[in-house]
């Protein structure tokens, strides 16, 4: 299990998934995506999906470079914005994935995701742009700034995924990606498996439904590896 994180968070907020995954017997890997935790900084500003989505492939890599790890099943876990490079990597071609969790996201469309982020304060953003008039501004702006900087096909095209299974888990009060819009692009990829976490808030689903949310994965990791 590979495991990221959400945006501008680090690898130690992931650590009660790797807890409950391993002690069901998972080999777990956590890791800062660039520019945050203990990883590198990348003042790139265009072309970021596919840097996060080649970190992913390469942890991977290596992992297959281990006698240990050379013939073994891998599966990617997601949070929030790291569920769109984790859904990428099969897109690439060269790294076989069994498995696919993607946990309060993605969204079928970024538009809405970035303007959820400044209406719920998610960002730092001063408070003088975040009111009007300046606010009816600086939403299109950072939404179109947002989809330039990642640069990437969206959504994926549900052939690439023929043999990879999918999960979406979905916050039922999530204000940042609403659980309907993480149903829209779930419902684009035929075999993909996707749950509403009850009461959850946006990353809270492990905190909000604890045996819920530990059900709910380890059930489909199961059906997944077999």
């Amino acid at each position: 299990m590979i495991v990221g994180h959400g945006i501008g968070l680090s690898k130690s907020a992931s650590l009660p998934h790797a807890k409950f995954l391993h002690d069901a017997g998972y080999t777990v890997v956590l890791f800062d995506h660039r520019n945050h935790g203990g990883s590198t900084q990348d003042r790139s500003a265009f072309g970021l999906s596919a840097r996060f989505t080649s970190d992913i492939a390469a942890i991977a890599a290596h992992l297959r470079t281990d006698p240990i790890h050379r013939d073994a099943r891998f599966a990617l876990f997601g949070f929030s914005f790291s569920t769109f490079p984790v859904l990428y990597v099969p897109m690439r071609g060269d790294t076989p994935v069994t498995a696919i969790i993607c946990d309060s996201g993605p969204a079928i469309d970024t538009g809405p995701l970035f303007r959820n982020f400044l209406d719920t304060g998610a960002m730092p953003i001063p408070a003088p742009f975040l009111a009007r008039p300046a606010r009816s501004l600086v939403g299109p702006v950072f939404a179109g700034l947002g989809a330039a900087m990642v640069r990437a096909e969206w959504p994926p095209p549900a052939e690439r995924y023929a043999d990879t299974k999918l999960l979406f888990l979905a916050g039922e009060e999530d204000g940042i990606v609403p659980a309907e819009h993480v149903e829209a692009l779930a419902r684009t990829y035929p075999h993909a498996e996707y749950h509403v976490i009850p009461g959850a808030q946006h990353l809270q689903g492990v905190k909000a439904a604890p045996e819920v949310y530990r059900e709910t994965v380890l059930s489909f990791l199961k059906g997944a590896f077999g």
